[in-house]
């Protein structure tokens, strides 16, 4: 998707050297006048998502009942020309971004890619973003640059996200089980409570009957009377410093639990934050998907139409991204099949689809160097073109797909 931009962007302006930079307009181009490659960055990294919500209502555009990516669409869509919608957008936009924005319209491009990057390492890049899409020149180069650099960040706050969420389930965890304890110390400190004041009660009805004897009275206690007495007092204060050793502890982890709950719901905040970039990086993965699968549709006007007779066998690569090489290959009218690349319960079941297949493509970054070697023994001997590609991304099996295709 972003080299087809690209090439789109190059053939009505040329590369930046071949552009007489003073001959351009300084005026910023208009929402639906940018170019098509910045637009789901803009949309997902530039708004939030009550935002959105806001201006499609401000706009009449009901989001109710709408999931994200629905949202997300028709704010793309709405950038395809001059509409109520997209002004609204473009007004949130200048809202939010134009006193940053419009200063750097007069930068030469080497000043401001370098404000971009100064901006990127700080991680508030959104306004700069905005001014590279209205810039009414840009070099494709330095496009590419800025979706990659917007685009990668997206996959690390995924990641975050991702790890956000192990460390609050961690924490829950910790949480549940300090409440857990807490619990029962204070029931172990209600019992030795009451245990305190029963033997409380009867040291005082002690002390009292000790006190009303006269010492000039005939009566004289016996000797295990005071004896008594005295143990009893001795186990009343060791109750009473236990208990009180007690209700420190209590109250230590009484602020111990009031911090976990603190970092808890620290953590529950910033994951919902991590959430929201996570539910755009979605967004816009499917929406490249859907581009890209979009430019890539096979008619008999198409160089890829020879790819039609042909079937491809995808020789390792990322298993769980089986599905969107099957994609690649099948929109643009091949026959798709996979081998995951492991070679140890025999070669056999691998010769089979490689004897089958008209082209084989096998990544070396995802298979090991033995698999390698008998996929080229295999192909020599079969007689089938192999091709060895260094990567197992989309980007990369496109390109090969497209060699494949070309007549």
């Amino acid at each position: 998707m972003l080299n087809a931009h690209i090439t789109d962007f190059e053939h009505r302006t040329g590369s930046a050297e071949e552009i007489d930079l003073s001959s351009v307009s300084r005026e910023p181009r208009r929402l639906w006048e940018t170019d098509k490659i910045f637009r789901c960055p803009l949309m997902g990294m530039c708004l939030t998502v009550p935002e959105q919500k806001q201006v499609l209502k401000k706009a009449g555009v009901a989001p109710k009942g709408k999931s994200l990516y629905e949202i997300h669409e028709i704010l793309i869509g709405s950038c395809e020309n001059q509409n109520r919608l997209s002004r609204k957008v473009e007004n949130l936009l200048n809202k939010k971004f134009l006193k940053e924005a419009a200063p750097l319209r007069d930068l030469d491009e080497k000043a401001f890619m370098d404000h971009w990057e100064s901006a990127f390492r700080t991680g508030s890049y959104e306004a700069v973003l905005w001014a590279a899409a209205e810039r009414q020149v840009l070099s494709a180069k330095n496009m590419a640059h800025i979706f990659g650099a917007v685009h990668m960040d997206m996959h690390q706050t995924a990641q975050n996200a991702a790890q956000l969420a192990k460390r609050l389930s961690t924490v829950e965890e910790q949480l549940a089980g300090v409440r857990k304890l807490h619990r029962d110390e204070v029931k172990k400190g209600k019992a030795l409570s009451k245990e305190n004041s029963d033997l409380a009660q009867k040291c005082t009805a002690l002390e009292s009957k000790i006190s009303s004897v006269n010492e000039e009275d005939a009566f004289i206690p016996e000797k295990g009377q005071v004896e008594r007495a005295v143990l009893l007092e001795e186990e009343n204060a060791a109750l009473s410093n236990r208990l009180a050793r007690m209700e420190k502890e209590l109250e230590q982890k009484d602020a111990r639990l009031a911090s976990l709950e603190a970092q808890s719901e620290e953590l529950q905040k910033e994951l919902s934050a991590r959430e929201e970039g996570k539910e755009q990086f979605k967004v816009q993965a499917r929406k490249m998907i859907n581009d890209f699968m979009q430019m890539n549709r096979c008619d008999d006007s198409c160089p890829s139409f020879n790819l039609c007779r042909k079937r491809i066998l995808l020789v390792g690569g990322i298993t769980k991204m089986e599905a969107l090489y099957r994609q690649v290959v099948e929109k643009n009218g091949g026959i798709f099949e996979y081998h995951d690349g492991y070679i140890k319960g025999g070669v056999r079941d691998l010769e089979n689809r490689l004897r089958r297949a008209d082209v084989v493509l096998c990544p070396v970054n995802c298979n090991s160097h033995g698999a390698c070697t008998m996929v080229k023994n295999l192909g020599k001997k079969h007689k089938k073109p192999v091709h060895m590609l260094s990567s197992s991304s989309l980007s990369m099996i496109s390109q090969a797909v497209q060699r494949t295709a070309s007549p």
